[in-house]
């Protein structure tokens, strides 16, 4: 039985980003993996290079279905994985090469860390995306922010999926990534590497570039259905908590309102998670009020927010951070 299970949904990747992502897996230095590529419905071109790889390596397997969608794909590339760890990759991006190897020496050193994700550069921008190696804020950042993972960085324990029947969400696409990963959080630790070991191509047919206002709408639904499990938020606050997504400019009611969401999140927490998960509650809501901030240029929308950081009481580092910045933004 292989160690590594590396699941690949391909769906008429072009060939200029197909074969270097298919050779990517192939030349890792871990070698003791079954590379399962789910062929989400191609067309013969894209079927035609698939078989052609096959040949050359018996580690590859090809499983056919009709077109269903990513979630699906990598569904039946979970159900048919024999591998203690599945490795997760996209059919258009680069897995460096010693990739496998850096994430099954640190499940090694760190048996109490079920998903793994790592650094990430981004091309052909050339910019990079670092992952948090804090557990608590990597779940946390997942359930009040954004995706904490480049989808092709991520290795994760077979075992927890077994045992908790998670998988992705068809209905979820384009954001399955994201709400699984949601999913997960609630009941596994995340962990991160930071090492840049994987090459994330963004091109215009990419999903997250095409798609992008429909993935925005998916996960934030997904995302404040939990929100609202966790902190009992009503479900009016939704378009709130979209605007503090992408909003430019915020009204005084908005504010306001804002200012009452956050409250109620925070006190929530009091009484339903640990002293050091509170603490990271309130480090990433400052988070998100600093991105507020970026956002105003109305010295009496930001004075409002000063006196509701200090209203809510965030750690005291955070608002020195956030008075500094308004400081000098007023000063302009």
């Amino acid at each position: 039985m292989p160690k590594l299970s590396v699941i690949m949904p391909v769906f008429n990747t072009p060939e200029k980003f197909l074969r270097p992502a298919i050779a990517s897996i192939l030349n890792q230095s871990f070698k003791d993996f079954e590379f399962i590529i789910v062929n989400d419905g191609s067309a013969q071109p894209t079927t035609n290079i698939l078989q052609e790889y096959a040949k050359l390596d018996p580690r590859i397997q090809i499983l056919y279905q009709p077109n269903q969608g990513a979630a699906s794909a990598r569904n039946q590339g979970i159900s048919s994985a024999k591998g203690e760890f599945i490795a997760f990759m996209d059919s258009d991006d680069i897995s460096l090469s010693n990739r496998f190897q850096e994430q099954i020496h640190f499940f090694a050193q760190h048996p109490h860390i079920d998903v793994l994700g790592t650094s990430c550069q981004i091309i052909p921008e050339q910019t990079s995306k670092k992952v948090s190696i804090n557990p608590l804020e990597l779940k946390f950042s997942t359930i009040l922010d954004s995706c904490p993972f480049c989808q092709s960085s991520v290795m994760l324990r077979k075992s927890i999926l077994t045992q908790s029947g998670i998988k992705y969400t068809t209905a979820a696409e384009p954001s399955e990534d994201f709400v699984f990963w949601l999913d997960l959080c609630m009941h596994f630790t995340f962990g991160g590497l930071n090492k840049k070991l994987v090459h994330y191509r963004w091109h215009e047919n990419n999903i997250s570039n095409r798609q992008a206002d429909q993935q925005f709408k998916s996960f934030i639904a997904y995302q404040y259905q939990k929100l609202s499990q966790l902190f009992g938020l009503p479900s009016h606050y939704i378009d709130l908590w979209a605007q503090l997504k992408q909003k430019e400019h915020y009204s005084q009611l908005d504010l306001e309102a804002f200012n009452t969401l956050i409250k109620q999140i925070i006190t929530s927490a009091t009484t339903s998670f640990s002293a050091a998960e509170h603490k990271t509650i309130k480090q990433i809501l400052a988070k998100l009020y600093k991105k507020v901030l970026n956002r105003q240029k109305s010295a009496e929308r930001i004075n409002f927010l000063l006196k509701s950081l200090t209203y809510q009481n965030l750690p005291i580092s955070r608002i020195f951070t956030i008075k500094m910045f308004i400081k000098s933004k007023l000063m302009r």
